[in-house]
């Protein structure tokens, strides 16, 4: 045979190797989402997974489809074989992934009829399915598949086909041999070693971390005890061997073991990519402050299971043996495609290292920084996706939310302007103003969408404008206590304001210590063909109150605090605002004390 044919065989079976151990690395995806619920004890820090993984399912899909391809390019005849035969075993695996890429997509899209649990569900079941079945096809090529391949074929009109399986099963006898399936659980639990270490180096939550490592010894242990037990039993096994000279199949004792000794630089792959896997693995879990795991363990993945490709289908050994007629089984020279399509796709391959950096680069920019609760609190959705664009952008009822919310905003200028008028007016009449300032803000998406779902609500602009109150806020800061009560009457009594509710939250403060006055009115505004009544929260606070409840907003809510502690900070910012509170009262009285002398208390 040519030498350059023999070349160019060897390097797209190199090539497809790689792309192999590539994509078991990647797996870590898949390996992530099986620990949805094991690792999230919370909505928030599952979503909060579901987005660190998020990033990075895209380059899994991409190679899965590209090993794929590779593999039906350089050697058709498996292509055919495994694809054509045990079609069972691949479309499920090919379901599953695209289960994932749907369940990505739209657990958070509006309208979304199976709820957001439905679709996390859906990428565990990937997050188990995908690896475990992987693994088990990646055995076959060491264990064998019940097919026959018969070449002639191609000259019967009645039946030009040339492979076909040997039994109805079409894939799902894999499962019949248990050392298949010791392969498959080899790969989940790796797949969920790698998930945990990248949720190492990708988040940055105390409680998260904490059972990240716990979990990692959970995994360690079983990944072992089935990874040891297939190699050991592999290296002792009969292989597939192949007669240079006829291409004749046989059956030779320690085969995989003489293919290392025969091929030293695979045996120094396999225990550097094996050596790897333990150092990040073990590093990680005994270094409670080391993150970088997942490059040591990913590098020595790809190590590990390219040197095991590259033993299964080098040194003239059938990479996919038949166990219904040993003759049938594949090797890389008569299921190859032909010498020019070869030559031809090994040119197309120099962009290989182009694609490579790429990828670099473009995970490089998606891990700029760790993942946190403060940045899934502002993006809260389907990953990859700000609130705005979810709500705004790629939503059916796009448009009419954005002419709700310009609704509410005409709303939210209506009663500011109305404040601002009241403050001229009392400083005519009392010669002082009692509004320090007025601040505003429509509500966000997300905060949206969390009180829609909080209440059991369809996410929709109907039941939007219906349920909620708050989508447009305008917050009073007030000079004093007696201010905030004049300003309130003084608004109620317009007539074209009506007021809803009013929650007195000054003379009967919340659990916490906050006080304010809340009022939910209802404005008119005045469009081009219509007038149309909007609701607005009005909240009435001092500059204390005000003060108090800032500080409080960011120590409580913007924090993991851990529970032992939470009991104590109540009680602090309860005394605060006790503080306030007399600090409020005691202003009143040295104001009203300045009134009796005879001099105004007056702002300038």
């Amino acid at each position: 045979m040519d030498s350059t044919y023999i070349f160019l065989q060897h390097y797209w079976w190199f090539l497809v190797s790689l792309l192999g151990a590539l994509l078991v690395f990647l797996l870590f995806v898949q390996g992530g989402n099986s620990l949805l619920y094991c690792l999230g004890r919370t909505e928030e820090e599952r979503t909060l997974l579901v987005n660190s993984t998020g990033r990075k399912w895209e380059f899994t899909f991409t190679t899965l489809v590209t090993f794929g391809g590779a593999f039906f390019a350089s050697f058709p005849l498996f292509y055919s074989t495994s694809f054509g035969g045990a079609y069972w075993l691949w479309m499920i695996i090919l379901f599953s992934f695209v289960l994932q890429a749907v369940s990505y997509e739209f657990q958070s899209k509006l309208g979304n009829w199976l709820g957001k649990r439905t679709y996390q569900f859906f990428l565990v079941l990937n997050g188990i399915v995908g690896p475990l079945l992987l693994g088990a096809a990646v055995a076959t090529f060491f264990n064998g598949s019940n097919f026959v391949v018969s070449k002639g074929n191609l000259t019967d009109e009645m039946m030009p086909v040339i492979s076909h399986w040997g039994n109805g099963w079409h894939g799902l006898d894999a499962f019949a041999d248990p050392w298949n399936l010791i392969l498959g659980f080899a790969v989940l639990f790796l797949a969920r070693l790698l998930g945990n270490l990248y949720f190492i180096n990708n988040i940055r939550h105390e409680a998260l971390n904490a059972r990240f490592r716990r979990q990692l010894i959970a995994d360690a242990v079983p990944f072992l005890v089935f990874f040891l037990a297939f190699v050991i039993r592999t290296l002792l096994k009969d292989g597939f061997a192949v007669n240079p000279e006829t291409g004749q199949i046989v059956m030779e004792p320690f085969k995989y073991f003489h293919n290392f000794i025969a091929m030293p630089y695979l045996l120094v792959l396999f225990l550097l990519g094996v050596v790897g896997v333990l150092y990040g693995l073990g590093k990680s879990i005994f270094c409670k402050a080391y993150t970088r795991g997942i490059w040591f363990a990913g590098v020595g993945t790809v190590l590990t299971v390219l040197a095991l490709l590259l033993v299964v289908g080098y040194n003239h050994t059938a990479y996919y043996p038949s166990t219904a007629d040993l003759q049938s089984s594949l090797t890389i020279a008569n299921s190859c495609s032909s010498q020019f399509t070869l030559k031809t796709m090994a040119y197309v391959s120099i962009l290989v290292p182009f694609v490579l950096a790429y990828i670099i680069y473009a995970w490089r920019a998606i891990d700029r920084k760790p993942l946190t609760m403060e940045e899934i609190k502002e993006v809260k959705f389907a990953p990859g996706l700000t609130a705005d664009i979810l709500f705004v952008e790629l939503q059916s009822q796009g448009r009419e939310y954005l002419r709700l919310m310009s609704y509410y905003s005409s709303a939210m200028l209506e009663v500011e302007t109305k404040f601002k008028v009241l403050n001229i007016e009392f400083s005519n009449k009392f010669d002082r103003n009692p509004i320090e300032s007025i601040e505003t803000r429509l509500k966000k998406p997300r905060s949206i969408y969390e009180k829609m779902n909080r209440l059991g609500l369809p996410i929709s602009v109907d039941a939007i404008e219906k349920n909620l109150n708050d989508i447009a806020g305008v917050r009073v800061i007030c000079s004093f206590v007696d201010d905030i009560y004049k300003l309130a009457d003084m608004l109620a009594v317009q007539d074209d304001v009506y007021v809803v509710r009013t929650k007195d939250y000054i003379k009967n403060p919340k659990e916490s210590g906050y006080r304010s006055l809340h009022m939910i009115v209802e404005v008119p505004i005045f469009l081009s063909n219509e007038k149309r009544y909007m609701r607005v929260e009005v909240q009435l606070r001092t500059i204390a109150m005000d003060f108090w409840a800032s500080l409080e907003h960011k120590l409580r809510y913007k924090k993991d605090i851990p529970a032992e502690t939470a009991d104590a900070i109540a009680r602090q910012l309860q005394d605060c605002a006790e503080v306030v509170a007399r600090t409020d009262k005691q202003m009143y009285d040295i104001r009203k004390q300045i009134e009796a002398s005879g001099i105004k208390a007056g702002v300038e």
